[in-house]
């Protein structure tokens, strides 16, 4: 069992729920035992944190279920930790202290990475480091990294504001194309297979070589570029599986996709596109707005001057984007939550779904099997209805100008890094 730290601030609604049934919080408790995992100690706090939670967990797919879960319910924010305890934190360092020896660097493998030393902004917080080369654990492959494709997540776990806290001392990164060098025991690609995929939090493929779960990569296909196979992975299952697992898109419907010039953005563009419906993105900016034009949509929107209540029902005869998209819902409509560009996260009044009798869901790719949505992306790109629309390929050395280019949002499209 691995060790987390659970932080845990109380909304609103959290506090009047555990102000009128005190026992809530055991309960709680109960249903994290419930999800197998163990709860260690607990603490209620003074300061930015309400409580301050011990737990163990299996492994980081069970505590992002459990945050994912937990966090759904609107009545906590949490921030979730891995840890070790000091004892054995102290022991590692001894470990690490004998390994640097002459004789131990002599016979480890180093590899260059991009690390994480703090959380910030990318040109402060990122080192290029020479560290050790990752081994897999059974069910791991431990791939050549060729290149990767980054994203809007991979800016959010530098800055620590995603989800899922990634470890400082770690590389980032997720997508990535590269060869198989080994594997694990349980392991069934072959050395030298040349694979696409998505890396853990933590296993960063901002390096040279990467450790990777076998059930989140794909054979590349012969015929497909090096960063199409970098960046066809993350962003298109994500979309592929809004689109037609939770909204279930039909032919004929009309797809509204906020943030249509980014990764994902463009990536539900083409998808909605291929699926046969009928496409009307925005973005903020002139520039961004054609943008979604130049990836298939039908209709292309600045999100910083036009009213997009108007928009929407103009293109489908039918400020805040989310709440435009609420005020502009079609009967029985769909609206599936996939992340928070701005950084705000919008409130509703429920009463607003009875009256308009529409959906709202969300996404979190974590609760998902990955490969089997890869492989009809993969058939959608050989017929010619998805393509990722590459901005550029830099050199590795320019991995944190990369991503401070995506924070200051002028990276069109994607970005691809050569890992040499």
């Amino acid at each position: 069992m691995n060790t987390y730290v659970l932080l845990s601030k109380l909304t609103p609604d959290g506090a009047r729920s555990l102000q009128t049934r005190p026992g809530r919080l055991r309960e709680v408790n109960e249903e994290i035992e419930a999800f197998g995992c163990v709860v260690v100690s607990q603490f209620a706090t003074m300061g930015p944190y309400d409580f301050v939670t011990v737990v163990q967990a299996p492994d980081n797919d069970t505590m992002m279920r459990l945050s994912a879960m937990l966090g759904s319910r609107g009545t906590v924010e949490l921030m979730s930790m891995p840890a070790v305890w000091v004892n054995d934190f102290l022991d590692q360092l001894d470990r690490d202290h004998a390994e640097r020896s002459p004789d131990a660097r002599a016979r480890s493998s180093a590899m260059k990475a991009w690390v994480l030393r703090e959380y910030g902004d990318p040109m402060k917080v990122l080192e290029l480091a020479e560290i050790d080369q990752p081994s897999p654990a059974p069910d791991q492959l431990l791939v050549q990294v060729e290149a990767s494709g980054l994203a809007f997540p991979d800016l959010l776990r530098v800055q620590g504001l995603y989800q899922v806290t990634q470890p400082l001392g770690t590389a980032p990164g997720a997508e990535f194309v590269g060869r198989v060098v080994s594997g694990g025991e349980s392991t069934t690609i072959a050395p030298g297979t040349r694979i696409m995929g998505v890396a853990d939090i933590g296993d960063g493929t901002l390096a040279e070589y990467v450790v990777v779960r076998e059930l989140a990569v794909g054979p590349v296909p012969d015929g497909m570029p090096t960063a199409v196979a970098a960046t066809v992975s993350s962003n298109y299952v994500v979309a592929y599986i809004a689109l037609h697992v939770r909204a279930r898109v039909q032919p004929g419907d009309v797809v509204v996709v906020n943030g249509g010039a980014g990764g994902v953005g463009s990536a539900a563009i083409q998808l909605a596109k291929a699926a046969g419906a009928r496409v009307l993105a925005n973005d903020a900016g002139e520039s961004r707005a054609k943008l979604c034009l130049d990836f298939g949509a039908d209709a292309g929107v600045d999100a910083s001057t036009t009213d997009l209540v108007a928009a929407i029902q103009e293109f489908s005869d039918g400020g805040d984007v989310f709440h435009a998209c609420r005020r502009a819902i079609a009967f029985e409509g769909r609206i599936v939550i996939i992340g928070f560009t701005s950084g705000h996260i919008p409130e509703l009044k429920v009463n607003a779904l009875l009256l308009r009798n529409f959906t709202i869901m969300g996404m979190n790719i974590f609760f998902y099997e990955f490969t089997p949505y890869l492989e009809e992306i993969v058939k959608l790109w050989s017929q010619g209805k998805v393509n990722p629309p590459v901005e550029a390929e830099y050199p590795f050395d320019e991995a944190a100008m990369v991503l401070q280019r995506i924070a200051e949002r002028k990276v069109k499209g994607r970005a691809v890094v050569r890992v040499p």
